[in-house]
């Protein structure tokens, strides 16, 4: 070992010597281009590289532009082309372009001229036009694509430009790269002014010319007055320093000892000589004198050391899934095996690489000769970037190794519809029909295929398409990584997949067309066994392992907050069959969060009002009337629903948050029926607080113009629908009445309407919505469900909150009145006002409707504002910073790219030292609005009590989760029911590949999501993937599990009625994740404590989700942490099993250190 670090101390030595040599003889400027600045264009720089221009001689045609491989190894020129870009941008033309192989060895150039200049006869390829001698760019680029390199000169200012342009040369002179001359054009540092210098005589050198430098050439510092009377004295082997000057005449001496004294210029300082013997050739037996020196003297070790510095420092491979996360422009080293031919993409530049932690797309600087054929094992090392919104790592064809052979990763088998970016780099599997004619791209055939949860695209290259011919509506099955090409700028569209080797599109055939059955629902279904409640209108996909359950679905209200043209899956009830509203296809669905309007593909049976129905499609906005389209493979009948009640709403509430719902309110005819050429009827109403409002009626409805007569005082229930003036204007909503049954005549008063009876003198139960916007001092009642009880806000517990389907407000109690719990829904009356600026409503009379009931949080991804105010909201992340205020606190939680204000107040019970930076947390509250002189502006997250708060352990350090009163819920403590056993202690834990023995029983098991399903997850433990569906109080965390995530779970194995075995989960205490710092995080925090002992009823299906952990006590979480510490476990044999790669299992490792036993924290405050 010794020995070692004297010879690396020795190397070292000689390197720094030098290196001080070259520095005292040579310019700067002429550095290597490994070691220059960074670039300040979007594209790196290369070893592929313009190296010579000129724009004019004797004649303005005399011109001609040079590229050279500086690199080490031959590169392909096909699908490669040269452009001129005028000074400002404005016109780009292709002066040549190659389409056949057209390999550039290395040290090689290659030349082409104007066809009527002096250069053409020497040219490697002509062109016509010419180059503005004021000005311009010359860019080598993939056709159409991006830059590889460029130059620009005099007055550019175009886009092309790589710093600051070149100075314009004059006629008869050329720009060319440093260093120039005989040591080659290798400096690139992405900027042409310090990369070109003006070449007085030019020698633009074509295929035919020598390597300039040869290969495995260290170029000289310097090639301008390169024997620069040297000042060392000058006794022996005067010869070899000199020979550089005779420039071309010494480039036919022999190749190797041509370059070679020049190499040998870095330690020859020391015994330079007289420069008499500079002109001579015949010295040139001098470097047989050179190098007879160069095993006596130390300077040899120079180009030695430099070899060895390239290993030494080489740094360590990251797992793709590190690489994918450092910013751009970081460097990094991979190894994994790829996933197509590299070069099978992008005219032989691009490929995919994949580890068993992701993958990853790859871009080379130039094209290679000879593919890497898919299935190498690849040392990649290369820069971070995003291209198109791809994440790419760019390597230079020098930096690339192959290993050996390897074996392709197994494919993913995924919907159509969530191929997005956590699939992004990851060989998957997709299978369904063909969507519309194919279109022809760069690298294959494009097809869009669709197997109802929403289409995708996927590029066929030759190999895949192997001569097959696919129209709309062949059924195929194709494997390939996922890539991107987003054109919106977004970076979330444009995902396909491409299919490149031989066997990665299948033809299948279509799934047989059963005969008719006499279920009332007509569709046929996809096989016989299938259960008619889940089956789809067209035909399912012709897999026949999964049972034909529709995609994975989100809520109404949160498809309703994607962008136009996202495509998205839902689930509803039918509340207006189609042709009731104005328009023969559309029907529209609604569940409890709100409604949408479906345009029903044609050749599709219209599910009739009251079928609950699945349905994939693209968003879209006619008139601003928000639409679902799906395609006809979009839409499934999953069997009767549900009766949906109408909300109850003022005129005023007619807009946006309630477009798509069936709603109900009163109000009178002010105008006569005006009828339309299609039969439709208009009729326009004022409400009892004055509003005017627009009804509308089909012709189908039945409704005649006599039953809305003008005077007439009316309870109207229908659909929410809306024709804006022009685009995006928040106008034009109008109430869809869909027959006679949806009018009920009233009293001049509304009363016998939609609203409650009243509860005080003149007061009419409004929505909270409605009771906001009401001016000061005017009469309101509400109906709601306490979310925030007696002493949160104020010490006198006069102040609570309570939320309804359609918000939150402040309800501020009389003097000497007891508060409600939390869970209690209560009607108030009283009169509307603000404090500090938020709506406040100040009551007269309370009374309590129930006990037990639950309102859902709405789970928080961004910054909260008054659109939420008062509403109980949900949010998971980092803990990134923390605020002691004496018994208040402040945090800033980080969730994804948001920062999330959370305030603890006093009231809460929650101590600060509750909050530990670094660490996950998950945490529920109400929105509170800043007050007026606060000088953070942010909206914030007020946690009620300790139950909503659940904090997970310090990196590195224990598994119990932590509770909110800042004590280890991994050991006995106040807060932990340390005496109660671990809940699921003695639950087994077993293999998905085995759960058939253990139907009817409670098993734990674990692994990596691979998707969501309609009510549950598919999950992958490496021995089978299996089925895991959420019923009950678990049901409601469905949306906070996503794909890739690591999941514990305790369930009943159960049998869907099918043969296919599932587990069932109902206790959300059986569902713990890994966060991202390794610790173990709970799906949601413990429940509120209820003063009430029969507060425990159901959750109230009108307020929202029900609270998912309303039958736990509040110590749950002390219990939890031997729960986490066994799925941890668990996981990590999963993890190790699933992904046998070592540098997976370190990352697993490293993820699941956390799960040991935690250290007990402070009770500071409590």
């Amino acid at each position: 070992m010794e020995r070692a670090r004297a010879a690396a101390s020795v190397a070292i030595l000689a390197l720094f010597v030098a290196a001080a040599t070259v520095l005292a003889v040579a310019p700067p400027i002429t550095a290597p281009a490994a070691v220059e600045p960074a670039a300040v264009v979007g594209w790196p720089p290369a070893t592929l590289v313009v190296t010579e221009v000129q724009t004019g001689g004797a004649s303005a045609s005399d011109e001609f532009a040079e590229i050279g491989n500086m690199g080490s190894t031959a590169v392909d020129l096909a699908g490669l082309e040269i452009v001129y870009v005028t000074s400002t941008g404005g016109t780009v033309t292709r002066k040549v372009t190659w389409t056949a192989t057209t390999p550039l060895d290395p040290g090689r150039h290659l030349v082409i001229a104007n066809a009527l200049g002096a250069f053409a006869s020497i040219a490697d390829a002509t062109y016509s036009g010419g180059f503005a001698a004021t000005g311009g760019s010359i860019v080598l680029r993939a056709v159409d694509g991006a830059p590889i390199d460029a130059v620009g000169w005099g007055d550019a200012t175009n886009a092309f430009v790589e710093g600051t342009p070149a100075g314009a040369p004059p006629a008869g002179s050329s720009l060319e790269r440093r260093p120039g001359g005989t040591a080659g054009n290798t400096t690139d540092t992405n900027d042409s002014v310090a990369d070109f210098f003006i070449q007085a005589s030019p020698n633009p050198q074509n295929l035919a010319a020598p390597p300039i430098p040869v290969p495995g050439f260290t170029p000289s510092p310097s090639s301008e007055t390169p024997a620069p009377t040297p000042t060392p004295p000058a006794d022996p082997s005067a010869e070899p320093s000199a020979t550089p000057t005779s420039s071309p005449s010494f480039t036919p001496a022999p190749d190797p000892g041509s370059p070679e004294p020049t190499a040998t210029m870095l330690p020859s300082p020391v015994p330079t000589p007289t420069p008499a013997p500079t002109a001579s050739p015949s010295p040139t037996p001098g470097p047989t004198a050179a190098p007879t020196t160069v095993p006596t003297q130390s300077p040899p070790p120079a180009p030695t050391a430099t070899a060895t510095v390239e290993p030494s420092p080489s740094p360590a491979p990251l797992p793709i899934l590190e690489a994918r996360a450092l910013a751009d422009g970081s460097s990094a080293v991979v190894v994994g095996i790829l996933t197509t031919d590299l070069g099978a993409l992008e005219s032989g530049r691009s490929g995919f690489v994949q580890d068993a932690t992701a993958g990853i797309a790859v871009y080379l600087d130039v094209a290679l000769v000879a593919p890497l054929p898919a299935g190498t094992t690849v040392r990649l090392e290369g820069t971070l970037d995003e291209r198109y919104g791809a994440r790419t790592l760019r390597v230079a064809v020098a930096d690339l190794t192959d290993l050996g052979p390897g074996v392709i990763p197994d494919p993913e088998d995924v919907g159509t519809g969530i191929v997005a970016e956590s699939l992004e780099g990851i060989r998957v599997t997709v299978s369904g029909p063909t969507v519309g004619a194919p279109t022809s791209y760069a690298d294959g055939l494009g097809i869009l295929v669709d197997d109802g949860s929403g289409p995708v695209r996927v590029i066929v290259g030759p190999d895949a398409l192997a001569g097959n011919t696919l129209p709309s509506g062949t059924f195929i099955r194709a494997a390939g990584p996922v890539g991107q090409r987003d054109s919106t700028g977004t970076g979330t569209s444009g995902y396909r997949i491409h299919a490149t080797e031989p066997g990665e599109l299948e033809l299948v055939a279509p799934p047989p067309t059963p005969t008719p059955t006499p279920t009332p629902s007509a569709p046929p279904t996809p096989v016989p066994s299938a259960s008619a409640s889940t089956s789809p209108l067209p035909t399912a996909t012709p897999t026949p392992t999964p049972s034909p359950t529709a995609p994975p679905t989100i809520s109404v209200a949160e498809a309703r907050g994607r962008p136009v043209g996202s495509v998205v899956t839902v689930t509803g009830d039918v509340t207006a069959e189609a042709g009731r509203l104005g328009t023969p296809s559309i029907l529209a669905i609604g569940d409890s969060t709100g409604g949408i309007l479906v345009r029903v593909p044609d050749g599709i049976p219209a599910p009739s009002r009251g079928t609950r129905i699945t349905v994939t499609g693209q968003l879209s906005a006619p008139y601003g009337q928000l639409e679902l389209r799906p395609a006809t493979t979009g839409v499934w009948v999953l069997g009767p629903g549900a009766a949906l009640t109408p909300l109850a709403i003022a005129a005023a509430e007619l807009g946006e948050p309630t477009e798509g719902r069936l709603v109900i309110l009163v109000g009178t005819v002010s105008a006569a029926p005006r009828k339309s050429t299609s039969g439709d009827l208009s009729i326009d109403l004022v409400d009892a607080a004055g509003t005017p409002f627009r009804v509308m009626t089909d012709a189908s409805s039945g409704i005649e113009a006599a039953d809305l007569g003008r005077g007439s005082t009316v309870r109207l229930v229908g659909i929410v629908g809306q024709r804006a003036s022009k685009k995006d204007a928040l106008d034009g909503y109008r109430v869809w009445i869909r027959d006679r049954a949806d009018i009920e005549p009233t009293g001049s008063d509304g009363s016998g309407g939609s609203q409650e009876p009243p509860t005080g003198p003149g007061a009419t139960v409004l929505t909270i919505a409605a009771t906001r916007r009401l001016p000061d001092d005017a009469p309101a009642a509400v109906e709601g469900v306490v979310t925030a009880g007696p002493g949160l806000l104020d010490d006198d517990g006069r102040r609570i909150v309570i939320q309804d389907a359609t918000g939150g407000i402040e309800v501020y109690l009389a003097a000497g009145e007891s508060g409600p719990a939390i869970g209690t829904r209560i009607r108030v009356s009283g009169t509307i006002g603000h404090a500090w600026d938020a709506p406040r409503l100040r009551a007269t009379e309370v009374t309590i409707l129930s006990t037990g009931a639950d309102v859902g949080p709405r789970i928080l991804t961004g910054a909260p504002g008054e659109a939420i105010e008062w509403q109980l909201v949900r949010a998971a992340g980092t803990i990134a910073d923390v605020t002691r205020l004496g018994d208040r606190w402040r945090a800033d939680i980080r969730v994804g790219s948001t920062t999330i204000l959370v305030t603890g107040l006093a009231g809460s019970g929650i101590a600060s030292t509750a909050l530990v930076e670094g660490r996950a947390v998950t945490v529920t509250g109400i929105i509170r609005r800043p007050y007026p002189s606060a000088t953070d502006r942010r909206w914030s997250v007020v946690p009620r009590g300790p139950w909503d708060l659940a904090v997970g352990p310090a990196t590195g350090s224990g598994g119990g989760s932590m509770g909110a009163s800042g004590e280890s819920s991994g050991a006995a403590g106040p807060g932990a029911a340390a005496a109660s056993p671990a809940p699921y202690a003695d639950v087994p834990t077993v293999d998905l590949a085995t759960l058939a023995d253990h139907l009817g029983e409670l098993v734990r098991i674990g692994g990596l999501v691979v998707a969501r399903t309609a009510g549950g997850f598919t999950i992958d433990d490496g021995t089978a993937i299996g089925r895991v569906e959420l019923h009950g109080d678990a049901a409601a965390f469905l949306r906070l599990i996503e794909s890739g995530q690591a999941l514990g779970i305790v369930g009943r194995v159960a049998s869907d009625g099918s043969g296919n075995l599932l587990v069932v989960a109902s206790d959300p205490v059986g569902l713990v994740r890994l966060g991202s710092l390794g610790e173990s995080v709970p799906l949601a925090a413990a429940t509120e404590p209820s003063p009430d002992p029969e507060a425990s009823g159901g959750p109230v299906a009108a307020a929202g989700l029900g609270n998912p952990l309303r039958d736990l006590d509040g110590g749950w979480l002390g219990l939890l942490g031997v729960v986490i510490a066994s799925f941890g476990s668990l996981i990590l044999t999963i993890a190790r099993r699933r992904r046998g790669n070592l540098g997976l299992r370190r990352l697993v490792a490293a993820r699941l250190a956390g799960l040991g036993p935690v250290q007990e924290a402070s009770n500071e405050g409590r």
